[in-house]
């Protein structure tokens, strides 16, 4: 049997959650040369390295990820004890979540009203990033839900599993009064201005294609991947914006935008799941992670 010494454990844990020895020593209150030496000490016990040190911080190496995921059972498990005796057991079930900053923030609330559960208090607390940054912390089991545009399943590998949750129709929106000045759509002798996400971004990628389609120019009045900037930017009249029917549907009700397209546009919005493989220990918090990766629905 190889010995195992658990607070090794415990420090190399910290060190990949944290990223990188320099955020990790500050947590754990120990020097750079002390924590690096205790992390050389489980190293040379397990006769295999864990890690080697990137740019980017700490990057696991094949047996690394295989101590890492038993570190992360270990020690969850011992923090869920924790709180549960610090707490009496009535602490609120906490659900991690990370958003790509292209998911509408309404799907944000139907996920909060969705995790309520009658007399059990829930928690959830919302990280918002990239896909990358959503990534790194799904690896890191820092986040127990991630919410994206894209499935981020196959570059995490078989530990995690994904959802198609819907594939949501977009449309594109203007304020009334600029929907005046535009001559039909696409508009005949005139470039729109448009309010877009990034080149990257798979409906963005869509609208060029589908303006091209029809020979239809435009000039550029903003860019980000921020779904809410831009609908509050079409709001205020700065552009044409191309919303799902769910980002938008509160401001085409009260009449602060206007649909532009009066065929469906083809283009659709895709929203995913992502979450650990691995059953989460809070027995409230497995159930809510559950019903979202298997009954969840933006239609509901």
């Amino acid at each position: 049997m190889i010995p195992l010494n658990y607070h090794h454990l415990y420090y190399f844990w910290t060190t990949v959650k944290s990223g990188s020895i320099t955020k990790a020593s500050k947590t754990l209150y120990l020097t750079q040369p002390a924590l690096s030496q205790q992390l050389q000490q489980l190293e040379r016990a397990l006769k295999r390295p864990l890690f080697t040190r990137g740019r980017a911080g700490v990057i696991l190496t094949g047996p690394g990820r295989t101590v890492f995921e038993h570190c992360e059972r270990i020690f969850t498990e011992g923090e869920s004890l924790s709180r549960a005796l610090a707490e009496g057991a009535a602490g609120p079930a906490v659900l991690r979540l990370g958003i790509s900053a292209a998911i509408s923030r309404e799907i944000i609330l139907k996920i909060r009203r969705a995790i309520k559960r009658p007399g059990v208090p829930t928690l959830m607390t919302v990280f918002t990033g990239s896909l990358g940054g959503l990534q790194d912390r799904l690896s890191r089991r820092q986040l127990d839900l991630a919410v994206s545009e894209v499935d981020l399943t196959p570059a995490l590998g078989k530990d995690f599993s994904g959802r198609l949750v819907d594939a949501v129709p977009v449309h594109f929106v203007a304020a009334p009064r600029l929907k005046k000045t535009l001559r039909g759509f696409p508009p005949r002798g005139a470039e729109m201005r448009m309010l877009l996400r990034t080149p990257d971004n798979p409906v963005r990628k869509a609208v060029d294609a589908y303006l091209k389609r029809r020979g239809a120019a435009y000039t550029l009045a903003a860019e980000t991947d921020d779904s809410d900037l831009i609908r509050i930017m079409a709001v205020e009249g700065d552009g044409v914006a191309v919303l799902s029917g769910l980002a938008a549907q509160k401001d085409l009700a009260q009449g602060r935008l206007a649909t532009l397209n009066s065929e469906p546009t083809g283009i659709k919005e895709f929203v995913w799941f992502a979450a650990s493989a691995r059953p989460a220990p809070d027995p409230v918090l497995r159930e809510i992670l559950r019903e979202l990766m298997t009954r969840f629905s933006l239609r509901a």
